[in-house]
């Protein structure tokens, strides 16, 4: 039977709660960054200010129509580079793990990477391609400042877990197929909603997601007994899950009601963003129990490898 300890922070030395609530922090600054994002998508606002790195010349333009989406879109985006530069030096300075460290300065080239993406997409005016495009960097991105989260997280550096328990290596799998299955739904999505699709492969996407999120989640869930730390984000992500079938059918009725209409009302645009916000979730808690299983997998192998080694 296998056993799973809780360590104190002291036996987690690189544990430091300042940097991972900072990293949190974060983290939920770029989902309102993407939600920021669809909110100008809906809005339409992607072309009303029409120069870039400036907006109309200036630092700040006039707050009038679309120009405040748009603004306030640019704005966030230049906090969470900000904040991605500081962490980055953060864990360069104190993170012992190179790896981590690494991952701390992809954050710092991918927010540039995204920027440049923004300002092409304004000075090229958004050709479908490139829309896409800077959705999808945008989504990696979120997806790196949640791993960091757990990487950083007390929970990740103080869990250690003896012996082996059946199953693990199962489970990894269909996290990972689970994970990549609800980015690829997201990038169909992203190519609908800008018009590069039709829906019928996001339809067929979210099919193929559902059963695998429930397969994954399942899994997670009859290995709990044994590895605690999975029945969170297995829970976590059949909640998430049936939320978002719930708004992405509910978005869709209501474009399908108001697609005559000369500008999209203000509920269609609400529930457009709730369904892409959740679609973000999503992928954040799968790939939280991609990295959890992985963790548990890991550590039940090396348990397994000691002990033959001692027998």
């Amino acid at each position: 039977m296998a056993a799973l300890t809780r360590h104190s922070t002291s036996a987690a030395p690189n544990y430091c709660r300042d940097l991972n609530w900072l990293i949190r922090g974060w983290s939920c600054l770029t989902l309102v960054l993407v939600s920021a994002g669809a909110v100008t998508v809906g809005e339409r606002a992607g072309l009303s200010i029409p120069d870039w790195p400036l907006a109309y010349g200036r630092l700040v333009p006039p707050f009038v129509g679309g120009i405040r989406f748009e603004y306030t879109h640019r704005v966030i985006a230049t906090l969470v580079g900000l904040l991605s530069i500081v962490i980055a030096v953060w864990l360069q300075r104190s993170e012992r793990r190179r790896w981590v460290r690494w991952l701390g300065w992809c954050a710092v080239l991918g927010v540039l990477l995204q920027g440049v993406l923004g300002g092409l997409t304004v000075l090229l005016r958004q050709p479908d391609w490139l829309t896409a495009l800077h959705a999808t960097v945008a989504q990696l991105f979120f997806e790196l400042t949640v791993a960091l989260a757990v990487f950083t997280s007390r929970g990740w550096l103080s869990y250690i877990a003896m012996g082996d328990v059946q199953g693990l290596g199962e489970l990894y799998g269909w996290s990972v197929a689970t994970t990549i299955a609800i980015f690829a739904q997201i990038l169909l999505g992203a190519a609908y909603r800008h018009d590069a699709l039709s829906i019928l492969p996001h339809m067929w996407g979210a099919v193929v997601v559902t059963l695998l999120a429930i397969v994954a989640a399942a899994k997670a869930l009859n290995l709990a007994g044994e590895r605690p730390q999975l029945r969170a984000p297995a829970l976590l992500l059949l909640l998430v899950l049936a939320g978002q079938a719930v708004l992405g059918i509910w978005s869709y009725k209501e474009i399908l009601a108001t697609q005559m209409a000369a500008q999209p009302p203000l509920r269609r645009i609400e529930l457009t963003t709730l369904h892409v916000v959740g679609g973000s979730l999503l992928a954040a808690v799968a790939l939280w129990l991609t990295l959890r299983s992985w963790q548990a997998s890991a550590q039940s192998l090396s348990a397994a490898i000691a002990e033959a080694q001692q027998a």
